[in-house]
């Protein structure tokens, strides 16, 4: 049998000019599409207006200090959450200086998150992501248990009127709930489902 050099198969399948222009127009039709569809999005969900392009920087833990702008924001996480997201991280919404939090649909607030031990299998998890408006869902690898640590907001006890980060929480996980956390830990890490296109 004749073997077959490399720089032979690269020129069988690379494209001519004409097929290069015509590739090139298909998706610019296509990305012109899908930004109609998302600016049709934005119009009916003005919230969506909130979310900042997809991004590499790494949420920094949250302290006393940011506690009465976590609270704040926490609203608008939730309010995106509402249009179809189980949960939303501050990074989703914050490009400069992340946060490490987020909310769930449940109007739980998620702060400093953390796995402390996993179950040694995966499950596939079908996922999704808000960054990403009209991508295709993907199946993403999740550990199936979960025993995690995190911090929340509290009623300060010196003061009704303030609030204050809570003692560390230990809760177990499994299932969805396991795989949600894990997700928004991604993003808190700016690991995400999709790759980054500039």
């Amino acid at each position: 049998m004749e073997e077959i050099k490399t720089n032979e198969v690269e020129a069988n399948i690379a494209m001519t000019p004409e097929e290069k222009i015509k590739d090139a127009e298909v998706t610019e039709i296509v990305e012109g599409i899908v930004d109609q569809e998302i600016k049709k999005l934005k119009t009916t969900y003005p919230i969506l207006e909130k979310i900042v392009e997809p991004h590499n920087k790494k949420s920094r833990l949250a302290t006393e200090d940011d506690v009465e702008n976590i609270v704040k924001l926490s609203q608008t996480l939730y309010e995106i959450c509402t249009v179809g997201a189980y949960a939303m991280h501050h990074s989703q919404i914050e490009s400069e200086d992340p946060i490490s939090f987020f909310v769930t649909k449940e109007r739980k607030i998620i702060i400093n998150p953390k796995i402390i031990r996993h179950s040694n299998y995966f499950a596939d998890s079908n996922e999704g992501c808000m960054s990403f408006l009209l991508k295709d869902r993907v199946t993403v690898p999740r550990w199936q248990k979960l025993e995690v640590e995190y911090q929340t907001i509290m009623v300060d006890p010196e003061n009704k009127d303030k609030f204050k980060l809570s003692s560390v929480i230990s809760e177990d996980l499994s299932g969805k709930d396991a795989h949600v956390f894990q997700h928004e830990l991604d993003h808190g890490n700016a690991v995400l489902i999709y790759p980054i296109i500039k």
